[in-house]
């Protein structure tokens, strides 16, 4: 289905699977649909076919977790709102797929505002006031660079496959350069950890044209960034989830 998307609907798939604090999900919300118009999966495919499924007919209310910290202002209440992209995904899978509990969504625009920003992680971060969690955004962008790795060789049941692989690699490279701006050192190391991670011995990156897409696509792992203005330090921990699931691909061809 994403293979009929455009960039933005896709990017905004991606960012929804990859888990962002409760707290901070209200100054990384979907805009509207004045703002970011809905594009061709929702126009031409998503919105009619949840309508004929009857599951558009009772709005999604924000939700407002517990844990969320003192820097969410106080008036903020639940509000009714128009599904965004990842909320209509959500409910077509868990109309397809029932017996599948436990798939989390959250509707996120960040890594898409700031490539509209011309990739520019600090005018982004002071944009919308995320002075306190810029380290959470940083590592945020890390695992799209993954996720985008995971998927570049994938093929879409629809669409173009060379076209498909094509933007994953740009928004990665779009999103390295904006996170090598920030700090070279940590991104090149999370970068090259995942592509060094499924290189066959005695084979060399260069020399296996894949490497990176196909490491991405077998790892499991994220990145945990301490981040501070005047120090920043890196852990690499597996994580044994997968951030794809629920997402509708076709199957994934090994490479040569």
């Amino acid at each position: 289905m994403l293979g009929t998307a455009d960039r933005r609907e896709r990017l905004q798939a991606l960012e929804s699977v990859l888990e962002i604090p409760a707290s901070l999900r209200y100054k990384v919300r979907v805009p509207p649909p004045d703002k970011l118009p809905p594009g061709p999966l929702a126009v031409t495919r998503l919105d009619a076919e949840l309508v004929r499924r009857g599951l558009m007919a009772a709005p999604i209310p924000e939700e407002m977790e517990e844990d969320e910290d003192d820097d969410e202002p106080a008036w903020l209440e639940p509000t009714e709102r128009p599904p965004a992209l990842a909320d209509k995904l959500r409910l077509l899978f868990e109309a397809l797929y029932p017996e599948v509990n436990d798939l989390k969504v959250v509707p996120v625009w960040a890594a898409g505002e700031l490539l509209e920003m011309g990739g520019d992680f600090h005018k982004y971060i002071a944009a919308r006031d995320l002075a306190k969690q810029e380290g959470i955004i940083f590592r945020h962008l890390l695992r799209l660079i993954l996720l985008c790795g995971e998927f570049a060789d994938a093929r879409p049941t629809e669409g173009d496959p060379q076209a498909w692989h094509e933007e994953m690699v740009d928004i990665a490279a779009h999103l390295t350069t904006s996170c090598r701006a920030v700090d070279p050192t940590s991104t090149d190391q999370f970068v090259e950890e995942a592509q060094a991670a499924d290189v066959v011995e005695g084979e060399s990156a260069r020399e296996h044209p894949h490497a990176l897409a196909e490491a991405l696509a077998a790892a499991t792992h994220t990145a945990k960034i301490l981040f501070t203005p005047d120090n920043v330090s890196h852990i690499l921990t597996r994580h044994t989830r997968p951030f794809t699931a629920g997402l509708d691909f076709g199957p994934v061809e090994p490479s040569d």
